[in-house]
């Protein structure tokens, strides 16, 4: 089970990032929050196509008659949020200095939570390794961030991970739309962008969270060495040099740098956390940077 802090002092900081910063905003909406939504008895924005699950009470059939296709009348309401946080536990997570990856994984997913209760949104939380573990919420209320903490120390370590297969568990489970942030080191044999691709498919916007330590980047790799893959378990004798550190930064860099532009041409944002950053200074800096505003 992850074990990490979150101090009751670093609540009054989140709570003047919470409302300084608007992450909703930047996310798709606004404020507590202005978004499009189809209905009646509200202000009339735009029509769009139907597409299959909406509601056909909603279609504009004076329109059909003129123009013989099929199309909504999109309405603004004031709305809350449905937020879901995905936090990667498996073994590769279970490493780290000074904190190990799943525990700041696990503080970033608590400060956002703190973050969207305090802005009226309806929260979720859950884990996965190769398969979706149990989800928390959705809740709402500032009072439910004790709930959420204790959900995330009881989620079971360790095992394999696979985004791609904890995410189609996800929608399949979940009805509501909203902001889905996937968090972990996406360094496994399996693909994030597949993942990535399946939220925004089932019209979900998107923060990927990438969690890595210095040694995923070859830090502290010297000499001869006997590694373990901590998922498969498969081991390798291997002599590392100068010039194979180097290469071994030159390829997480780049794959890092792959994984944030393709968020990017999608309009998902992403940020790199790293284990020796303060997680509180991590999101500080990424609103300051506007880095939450695609």
């Amino acid at each position: 089970m992850p074990e990490f802090t979150f101090q009751p002092a670093d609540l009054q900081r989140l709570k003047r990032l919470a409302f300084a910063a608007r992450l909703p905003t930047a996310m798709g909406t606004s404020g507590s929050h202005r978004i499009r939504r189809s209905g009646e008895g509200m202000e009339f924005l735009d029509f769009r196509p139907y597409t299959t699950g909406d509601d056909f009470r909603r279609i504009d059939w004076a329109l059909y008659g003129r123009l013989r296709e099929l199309v909504i009348r999109v309405t603004e309401a004031e709305e809350s949020l449905y937020v879901t946080s995905l936090v990667d536990v498996s073994a590769s997570m279970t490493f780290g200095r000074p904190v190990q990856k799943v525990e700041m994984a696990c503080q970033l997913a608590c400060a956002l939570s703190y973050i969207m209760l305090a802005l009226g949104d309806r929260v979720s939380t859950g884990t996965f390794t190769g398969h979706l573990d149990r989800v928390l919420g959705p809740v709402q209320g500032l009072g439910q961030i004790g709930r959420i903490m204790s959900h995330l120390r009881d989620a079971p370590a360790g095992g394999a991970t696979d985004s791609k297969a904890a995410v189609t568990e996800y929608l399949r489970q979940r009805r509501h739309r909203g902001l889905v942030v996937l968090i972990s080191d996406f360094l496994g044999p399996h693909d994030p962008e597949a993942a990535i691709d399946a939220l925004a498919r089932h019209r979900n916007r998107v923060l990927v969270l990438q969690v890595l330590d210095d040694l995923d980047f070859g830090d502290g790799l010297d000499g001869s060495l006997d590694m373990e893959d901590s998922e498969s378990g498969a081991r390798l004798d291997v002599d590392v040099s100068a010039a194979e550190r180097r290469a071994v930064r030159r390829r997480v860099e780049a794959f890092c740098e792959r994984l944030a532009g393709y968020c990017r041409r999608r309009q998902h944002a992403y940020l790199l956390a790293r284990t020796r950053d303060s997680y509180l200074e991590r999101l500080a800096q990424a609103y300051r940077d506007k880095v939450f505003r695609p």
